[in-house]
């Protein structure tokens, strides 16, 4: 049966036969199955999953003696592979010798091993370096999915340096001043256009990324509020609906959301979002000519 699987399915049973809990995830990552407990070896039910979504990519359930360092590019002001030189103390990422897949957009994921310590899913503060750890997941390479095995070298243990930045407390939260509601009709229209894609990106995040990605954005909508961009209630408020409408897996509901969005707001007010030169030049221009508009009264 398994040699009837589509390319896959046959690398999902693959993984499954070397012992790894896996489960099928759709194109943008997303669990097609309740994967937390669900993440098997069992290859009937591999079969039966790849036999339903033949296309599927093959997930990976972190066993808690692993943990994947994702090193990414997502611009040009977010570098994890410079950011990981900085946290190792000029160590590229080439230079760690331990198993290293690439990812579909240039990034890399290295695997190390705990050692029996206990790590929490997320970025490292101000970096675009990502831990994911037990409870969490990452997508294995197959023959068709743009991701690729780099070597064959054992895990090697989690360096010192990382477990400092991982078990390193995120700085306390200094609140920000919401800046006066800009009187510039065009620059509301883009604040609510950003909490739009904002709420939209939290409601629909996908598994094991949720509350970093709520977390993101209220913090940029909230750098938004301190320049004057959007209200801040109505912000909030939206933003809390987007997080509640989040699904859960699995019998575990969120809790404290609404505490939580109004906490990474706060943080992100701390750091308003600077203006491009091109935006700042068009509101000096446009706050110019409101004042030389001639009154009528």
């Amino acid at each position: 049966m398994i040699s009837q699987l589509s390319s896959a399915g046959r690398w999902a049973a693959g993984y499954a036969k070397r012992g790894r809990r896996v489960f099928p995830v759709d194109a943008a990552k997303r669990p097609l199955v309740c994967w937390g407990e669900g993440a098997t070896t069992d290859i009937a039910t591999i079969i039966r999953w790849w036999q339903r979504w033949p296309h599927a990519d093959v997930g990976l359930s972190l066993p808690p003696e692993w943990m994947v360092v994702d090193v990414d590019r997502h611009g040009p002001d977010q570098d994890g592979y410079a950011d990981f030189r900085g946290l190792s103390g000029g160590a590229s990422v080439d230079d760690v010798a331990t198993l290293q897949a690439s990812t579909p957009r240039a990034g890399r994921h290295l695997y190390f091993l705990t050692g029996g310590r206990r790590f929490k899913n997320g970025y490292v503060a101000g970096t675009a370096v990502e831990i994911k750890a037990a409870v969490g997941f990452v997508v294995l390479p197959t023959s068709e999915n743009g991701r690729h095995w780099l070597n064959r070298a054992p895990l090697a243990p989690i360096p010192g340096w990382l477990v400092d930045v991982a078990l390193r407390k995120p700085p306390p939260v200094t609140a920000g001043i919401a800046a006066p509601l800009s009187d510039d009709v065009s620059v509301r229209n883009q604040g609510r256009a950003a909490l739009q894609r904002a709420c939209l990106r939290i409601a629909g995040a996908r598994f094991g990324e949720q509350d970093n990605i709520r977390h993101q954005q209220c913090f940029y909508l909230g750098g938004l509020c301190s320049r004057g961009d959007i209200d801040e209630a109505e912000a909030l408020a939206a933003l809390t609906r987007a997080a509640l409408a989040m699904p859960t897996f699995g019998t575990k509901p969120w809790r404290d959301l609404a505490r939580r969005v109004a906490a990474s707001f706060e943080a992100g007010k701390a750091r308003p979002v600077p203006l491009s030169i091109t935006d700042r030049f068009m509101r000096d221009l446009k706050a110019r000519m409101r004042l030389r508009r001639p009154s009528h009264g």
